[in-house]
């Protein structure tokens, strides 16, 4: 089979991330002491399937609630944590699950001045269309413990690793997940964060994308049982999380510290991933020229570099002065397509 990479091409010219204490409640109201409720749906796109299908005849689902958004309050430690999860239309079936991080600042989907991450990525389309269940969490002081960044929850070392396994077991009240078929994605922060999942959860996600975010733990700390697939999105001219390396060229809510260079995070998923030969280019684009390595066990490790692009989500609405943004390309349709086509291997 050709290396997801190899169809980013197709995608662009189409366009041209201990058990809660939880209470349930009935769908379609809102729980204000915590539990989880039903919100209308969002989306009436094609039943998942009709077009673009994720996998081989899906196996039927027992469980779950059926198509639509889902509210939850958990505690994870003395902390009430908040997301939401989207069970896009159709009959019930076991489907792929994406986490999705959002950048410093940011909101999953609670409303703010700046754009969700919900909003500003668009992946409910995507899994409404390909079939997949979306998460969007809530950060504490809208940042993730990410290692080198950021904020709040860095400096509490707030146990977002916890949330996200919380996150996994609550899930599954909601939707029927395929185990093989986690994956984690993210924006800034939220692309540190998913870096940091892949280091400590390697068990339990098959592949994370990462939007302007780099490694920001300890190389010798990150060492998942098995290879685990990897895709970095990033800007030449990222004025914030700089291309190279080093610290912020701007200030942006106290964020301060030294960052990893795409080139040594890239490298470093290269080396645990034992991926051979040289980088493989599957897309150029425009501003986006996009490279990929194969390595073992179906695992791959890709770059997509923004050549003059800022701290943007490629092909999304440009956030204020963050930079040069591009619509040479959609990183949200290049992330589901990389993820959805890798499964998590088997640890012996």
């Amino acid at each position: 089979m050709l290396p997801s990479l190899l169809r980013w091409s197709v995608v662009v010219a189409l366009a041209a991330c201990a058990a809660p204490d939880v209470g349930e409640v009935p769908a379609g109201t809102r729980d204000p002491q915590g539990g989880s409720a039903q919100l209308p749906p969002t989306s009436s796109s094609p039943a998942p399937g009709a077009s673009d299908p994720v996998g081989e005849s899906p196996a039927p689902c027992v469980g779950g609630r059926g198509p639509g958004d889902y509210a939850h309050k958990v505690k994870v430690g003395e902390l009430e944590r908040e997301f939401l999860v989207h069970v896009p239309p159709g009959p019930k079936r076991t489907m792929p699950l994406v986490l999705v991080w959002h950048a410093l600042t940011l909101t999953g989907t609670k409303p703010a001045i700046l754009p969700t991450i919900r909003e500003l990525t668009g992946f409910d389309a995507h899994a409404d269309k390909r079939g997949f269940v979306t998460v969007y969490p809530e950060g504490i002081g809208k940042s993730w413990n990410g290692g080198e960044c950021c904020v709040e929850a860095k400096a509490k070392n707030i146990d977002d690793v916890g949330f996200a396994k919380v996150i996994l077991a609550e899930v599954a009240k909601d939707a029927c997940v395929d185990e093989a078929r986690v994956y984690s994605t993210g924006f800034s922060n939220g692309g540190f964060f998913s870096h940091r999942l892949a280091c400590e959860l390697g068990d339990r996600f098959a592949a994370i994308a990462s939007v302007s975010g780099t490694l920001g733990v300890p190389e010798d700390t990150c060492v998942p049982k098995a290879p685990i697939s990897v895709l970095q999105i990033h800007g030449t001219e990222d004025p914030l999380v700089p291309f190279l390396g080093g610290s912020p060229k701007i200030p942006l809510g106290g964020i301060f510290g030294t960052f990893s260079s795409v080139a040594a995070t890239v490298a470093h998923w290269e080396a645990h991933d034992a991926c051979t030969g040289s980088a493989t280019q599957t897309l150029r684009q425009g501003m986006v020229t996009c490279t990929h390595k194969e390595c073992a066990a179906g695992s791959e490790v890709g770059l997509c570099t923004v050549e003059g692009g800022g701290h943007q989500w490629p092909g999304s609405k440009p956030l204020p002065a963050m930079g040069p943004q591009t619509q040479d390309a959609d990183a949200t349709a290049l992330i589901v397509d990389f993820l959805l086509s890798h499964t998590r291997p088997t640890v012996h």
